[in-house]
């Protein structure tokens, strides 16, 4: 695609402890080269987003005669500039922006790209646009403007809310502490920008927004400060915040900002939004730290630093990534994602100097899926549904954890006796080490802390949770969970509480992680089995299984609030990364998933699949479901939890992809006999 040049990232360990660790690993991230937009200095400062598949940058500013320093003037532009997947060169469109704009925020929204504020050499505006590409045409819309005219802002989009934080309202204000919101699917007559409470560190210019898991994020940044000689002196920020909103129904009416880890250097004016790499990870491509914002002869600058810091939202803190190629790091510039990859269009890369360069940023995303009837473990393209190889395993594997860090994974064994534990290397792809479970059999549920020190196993008829230490790889605890036929183990969002679901006794314990004893059980339905945390952590859904039902627990209080009708044998669940769809596998002779408006409780649709349908995941950018299926002929359930089957197919089902726009079955793959447990393995996040 593009006949792009592709380069290779060389990875670091992930740190530990908040240190940063320089040692290699194999798996790489890419680093890879679009066609440059065809202007010979290129444009920081650009607009950017995707409209209906195609790649849209607009707008920016450069000197395109002198240097700043030698008395060039800055020139601002209203061009669009479009590339589709097909395309080796970007085309101009003869329509316009309204106006020469430069250092805004653009977001993509439903096909359209949203132009927020900016300025050019008359002043600043506060101007609101959206722009959509279709068939050859740009139409050019108008939406609320801001309060006041502002530039050099940070913003992004946490599901249809456009959240704006810091800039400056002219050239010689100083930055500004404000953070707003808008409603961007509210009708337009309901359209408004509300002020909401601000970050509790000093107001910024060009700092860096992300969005991940319903969050908004704001890192570094510049403040201006007075110098001993009385003039303003540029401070590089190293504070970093998250806000967690608050909803009224689907609109944002406030919210509460936490305060993150220091950062190990600033990015100031780095790539906005900060791309994001699965449901933890936040890594900065660029950006000026205090040391290069020092260097005092423009004409001399070799080039901004090369590191590429990362930041863990789950744990906290911070690590190194390695190093970006020599002279690809660049300031003021937008980032967009477009078909699973992060572009980062054109950008300053030295005082006044541009560049017309592209670059993109992709993780190579694994699917893996245990076989629990062929003992095996396959490892699969998400993208083109390919199974890149197969390893052996232990017996029945039947769920799977992997480790934070990316480096290992821990498969459970069921059939009788099934006291094993499965640890693979997954950059080997190979089986290291088989934990023995003893006298505790039938090992079921997995599940891991998010420092990842802890994992833990149900031995579900004997009663008890068992822990293993994974820095040794040996039993460190067993637990007993008060429950009968213990299935599945969940970790509390906050990591304070184990939750095992209680086939045989209908009902979930919640066991204090710290010292082992049982906190309190909280009433669930018959069958109770698979479970599943609302993105926001908020919820906890628990499927009843033989009931045919869903029950919802309320994560602060632990108290179950609603109960409904989900008819099927409901098994297991997963969630759209915006909390608006949960996805249930229905353990029936002809299998579903069953696709649920989150919202309403209502059935969207119930896909058929392959018989027996059990383990459910998504593809990284949520195009795809991938569904699992037992392949056992007249499988059931008996007394003691256990399942009993009379034969296995020859032939399995396969995983099931299903096309999340259309909800059709698009494709099968065919992994190994009873594909059930699946994750999403990040090689790259290490």
């Amino acid at each position: 695609m593009f006949g792009k040049k592709k380069r290779i990232l060389i990875i670091a360990m992930v740190f530990f402890g908040g240190q940063w660790v320089n040692g290699q690993i194999q798996s790489p991230l890419t680093w890879n080269e679009l066609p440059p937009i065809p202007d010979k200095e290129g444009f920081a400062g650009m607009f950017a987003g995707v409209s209906h598949e195609y790649l849209v940058c607009m707008g920016g500013a450069n000197f395109p005669g002198q240097m700043p320093w030698k008395g060039g003037q800055k020139v601002w532009y209203n061009h669009i500039f479009v590339l589709s997947k097909n395309d080796s060169l970007w085309k101009p469109v003869d329509k316009k922006l309204p106006r020469p704009l430069a250092y805004g925020v653009s977001v993509t929204y439903r096909n359209k790209i949203i132009l927020v504020g900016g300025n050019n050499a008359e002043g600043y505006y506060s101007d609101v646009y959206s722009v959509e590409y279709s068939n050859g045409v740009v139409q050019i819309k108008t939406l609320p403007s801001l309060p006041y005219p502002l530039a050099n802002m940070a913003g992004t989009l946490v599901g249809n809310t456009l959240f704006i934080a810091g800039g400056d309202t002219s050239f010689t204000d100083m930055p500004m502490k404000e953070f707003l919101a808008l409603d961007l699917n509210s009708s337009p007559e309901n359209q408004s920008w509300k002020e909401l409470d601000p970050w509790p560190g000093v107001p910024r210019i060009q700092a860096v927004s992300a969005s991940l898991n319903n969050l908004f994020f704001i890192f570094s940044g510049i403040n201006l400060v007075k110098g001993s000689s009385g003039g303003n002196q540029r401070e590089i920020l190293r504070d970093a915040y998250k806000f967690i909103p608050s909803l009224e129904g689907n609109v944002v009416t406030g919210g509460k900002w936490i305060s993150l880890s220091e950062m190990p250097r600033g990015v100031a004016a780095g790539p906005n939004p900060a791309p994001t790499f699965g449901s933890n990870y936040i890594l900065f491509p660029g950006g000026l730290d205090s040391t290069t914002a020092a260097y005092n002869e423009p004409s001399k600058f070799s080039g901004f630093v090369t590191d590429l810091p990362g930041y863990n939202v789950e744990r906290d803190t911070w690590f190194n990534f390695g190093n970006l190629p020599d002279n690809t790091t660049r300031v003021t510039l937008p980032a967009v994602k477009w078909d699973q990859q992060w572009i980062f269009p054109n950008g300053e890369i030295g005082p006044g100097k541009r560049s017309p360069k592209v670059y993109v940023l992709a993780d190579e995303t694994v699917l893996l899926v245990a076989n629990k009837h062929s003992n095996t473990l396959s490892f699969v393209n998400p993208k083109t549904f390919a199974v890149i190889e197969t390893i052996p395993t232990g017996p029945n594997p039947h769920e799977i954890i992997v480790t934070p860090d990316q480096k290992m994974a821990y498969l459970s064994s069921y059939e009788p006796p099934g006291n094993t534990i499965s640890v693979i290397d997954l950059l080997a792809r190979k089986q290291v080490k088989t934990i023995s479970t003893g006298q505790l059999g039938r090992i079921h549920g997995a599940a891991i802390t998010a420092d990842g020190r802890y994992a833990y196993f149900t031995a579900g008829q004997s009663g008890y949770v068992i822990e293993v230490d994974i820095r040794t790889n040996e039993i460190s605890r067993t637990i007993p969970t008060h429950g009968k036929i213990s299935h599945m183990v969940y970790v509390s969002p906050d990591g304070k509480y184990l939750l095992t679901a209680n086939i045989g006794s209908e009902d979930i314990s919640v066991i204090n992680r710290s010292t082992g004893k049982l906190f309190k059980k909280i009433p669930a339905g018959k069958g109770v089995e698979g479970m599943a945390f609302t993105p926001d952590r908020k919820f906890l859904w628990a499927l009843n299984q033989t009931g045919g039902s869903i029950t919802i627990i309320d994560m602060q209080t632990l108290v179950p609030i609603e109960t409904f009708v989900c008819s099927g044998m409901p098994v297991r669940i997963r969630f759209t990364s915006d909390g608006k769809k949960a996805l249930v596998a229905g353990w029936t002779k002809e299998g579903t998933l069953t696709v649920i408006d989150v919202a309403t409780r209502k059935e969207i649709k119930r896909v058929k699949v392959g018989d027996y349908a059990i383990g459910v995941e998504l593809s990284p950018d949520e195009n795809y479901a991938f569904v699992g299926c037992e392949d056992s002929m007249e499988p059931e359930i008996l007394p003691d939890g256990s399942e009993r089957i009379k034969e296995h197919k020859e032939d399995s089902d396969g995983v099931h992809v299903i096309d999340m726009k259309t909800l059709e079955v698009v494709s099968i793959i065919k992994t190994g006999l009873g594909p059930d447990p699946m994750v999403m393995w990040h090689p790259s996040l290490k």
